[in-house]
């Protein structure tokens, strides 16, 4: 499969004080209509990696320059950076409604805000937005490859007929599968992105198989040994007779380790404790127990996470998950939407992210567009002139220097 990157770019820009961000504005702006025929990769790649990243932020996205000139321009126009980054929803019961400012989102971030990482369970579209995720990211064609042959070795070593995730991808046609499996991979491809671009939560939480992904981001096993889980979960959930002795011995095969972050469990509702790995008999216990979704969120509320990322197809406003979170008073994220491609949804989060105060590693993020530096206005120092008003107290009659009382001279 060639190693053809997404088209939507990300451009961030910072500076000490708002005046000099607006001054920066300014200066991309003529760079971009005096060069409107400029590598954007590069550019957004440069301005990532050569620049430090102060608290005054704007990020925009985009997949032309006559986009990131007009984006640029409106937020001359309304210039309305928010603190702390965060304009959207804030524990408002209008959730779903993410606010998104045309402009994208500016702000002010005070610090780096602590994260949760949200799994849901809504399978609805997972394939479609799995197989978005494998087009536009070579990252995730690279993931999803490796693990098509550790399943297809699985399904070889316990006389399954082969599935070929790669065919299913590549030509957008799902297979026989159920469709929480489908959102295993669509949440197990997301994290492990963000992760390779060094973006990292403080907390987890997993519904579902996203139980399984949780586990992933908190260190307790490798995606591979996910995915079988995640798959003969998904195919012993359907059955009746499910041979669950059988499932845990092969899940005790697999290698555990206590969670390297916080952790919070969807069947007991609690965090997993630092020392405890989660083996065989726990995710035998996941097949058929009734996960306690409240008592788990809130639990994930006194984490004192700021924004909670939301990672999963949108969920019915209805629904238990989407009611407990109006309460919370972090800012809730949508990592997924239904009006753009998963591509552009997962850079967009990004982009919230920054302007939030956390700072991803352009180098992975444009590593497949192979960019190269470019030349870049300067930083727009905010030069002051200072008055002195009292000199004639220093100086004599002659306009010589007079020392005061009780110097001596060298």
């Amino acid at each position: 499969h060639p190693e053809e990157a997404r088209n939507s770019h990300l451009l961030v820009l910072s500076a000490r004080s708002e005046s000099a961000l607006n001054q920066m504005v300014a200066d991309y702006l003529a760079l971009l209509k005096a060069h409107p025929d400029m590598d954007l990769a590069s550019l957004c790649y440069t301005a990532g990696v050569g620049r430090r990243h102060y608290e005054w932020r704007l990020a925009i996205t985009f997949e032309t320059s006559v986009s990131a000139i007009e984006q640029l321009t409106q937020f001359q126009s309304a210039k309305t950076p928010q603190r702390n980054g965060q304009s959207a929803h804030n524990g408002s019961s209008e959730m779903a409604q993410e606010v998104m400012p045309a402009a994208g989102p500016s702000g002010f971030a005070k610090g780096v805000p602590r994260v949760g990482w949200l799994l849901t369970a809504d399978s609805a579209g997972a394939f479609e937005a799995a197989c978005q995720l494998y087009q536009d990211e070579p990252f995730v064609r690279r993931l999803f490859d490796s693990m098509d042959e550790r399943l297809g070795q699985h399904l070889r070593d316990t006389s399954q007929p082969e599935i070929s995730l790669r065919d299913r991808f590549t030509a957008a046609e799902a297979a026989v599968l159920p469709s929480d499996f489908y959102l295993f991979l669509l949440q197990v491809a997301t994290v492990e992105l963000w992760k390779s671009w060094g973006l990292q939560p403080d907390a987890v939480l997993g519904v579902g198989l996203g139980q399984l992904t949780a586990s992933c981001v908190a260190g307790g096993l490798c995606p591979q040994d996910a995915l079988i889980l995640a798959y003969e979960t998904s195919r012993l959930k359907t059955q009746e007779d499910a041979d669950l002795d059988a499932f845990e011995a092969l899940a005790d095969q697999f290698n555990y380790y206590p969670p390297n972050l916080p952790l919070v469990c969807s069947l007991s509702g609690q965090a997993v404790p630092i020392h405890r790995s989660l083996g065989g008999s726990y995710w035998r216990e996941q097949i058929h127990a009734e996960s306690q979704i409240e008592q788990a969120l809130d639990t994930f509320s006194q984490m004192e996470c700021e924004l909670i990322v939301q990672i999963g197809p949108p969920m019915p406003a209805d629904s238990v998950v989407s009611e407990r979170l109006k309460s919370f008073t972090a800012t809730i994220l949508h990592g997924l939407r239904t009006d753009e491609s998963t591509g552009n949804s997962i850079i967009h989060t990004v982009q919230r992210l920054y302007v939030a105060g956390m700072n991803p590693d352009f180098r992975e993020l444009y590593r497949y567009d192979e960019p190269t530096r470019v030349a870049l206005p300067g930083y727009p120092f905010q030069k002051k002139r200072y008055w002195i008003t009292e000199i004639s107290r220093f100086l004599d009659k002659t306009g010589s220097k007079k020392m005061p009382a009780g110097a001596t001279s060298q």
